[in-house]
């Protein structure tokens, strides 16, 4: 029953199916599934601001929050 849901939620364009896996930490998998979407990718761009006597520097650079 559960494959038949998740088969038509995948065929909507604005739905995000995401497999869990009960035996894992559920949160932290949840968070790791949706880095790997590549819609929601740019959501987890880490951006640094950098003050400096010179001036304000910015600086913006991708990272996977969830690698160990």
């Amino acid at each position: 029953m559960l494959t038949d849901i998740s088969k038509h939620f995948r065929k909507e364009k604005e739905w995000i199916v995401i497999e869990m896996n009960p035996e894992r930490d559920l949160l932290y998998s949840f968070a790791a599934k949706l880095y790997d979407q590549k819609e929601l990718k740019d959501l987890f761009i880490k951006a640094k601001i950098d003050l400096s006597v010179l001036g304000i520097g910015i600086s913006i650079e991708k990272a996977n929050p969830f690698l160990i």
